[in-house]
């Protein structure tokens, strides 16, 4: 419960540094209001614990929100979740993804 809190709190005291960030990794043809409510939710809190929280490997982090992604759509919203998320990780994160 700590790790929740402090991704559900961080996200919402970041939020403006994480939606442009992940406006950023957004392909040209999107705008952050296009994307839907809940996905919006979801990509934030990814952004932040991307971000925020070196301690848990981008990979983990990544897969846990497609898997939030897939509890709640069954269409395309958790590839489009995997491929902005790992835009933000490689941007924040390069050192994991060097090799």
């Amino acid at each position: 419960l700590p790790l929740f809190k402090d991704v559900v709190e961080g996200a919402v005291a970041h939020k403006t540094e994480l939606e442009q960030m992940l406006s950023g990794a957004l392909a040209q043809d999107w705008t952050w209001e296009r994307v839907d409510r809940l996905v919006r939710a979801i990509l934030l809190a990814g952004a932040y614990e991307l971000i925020h929280r070196k301690d848990v490997p981008s990979k983990v982090a990544i897969s846990e929100y497609v898997e939030i992604a897939h509890a709640f759509y069954d269409q395309g919203e958790q590839s489009f979740v995997n491929s902005v998320l790992d835009r933000v990780a490689r941007q924040s994160r390069s050192a994991e993804f060097a090799r």
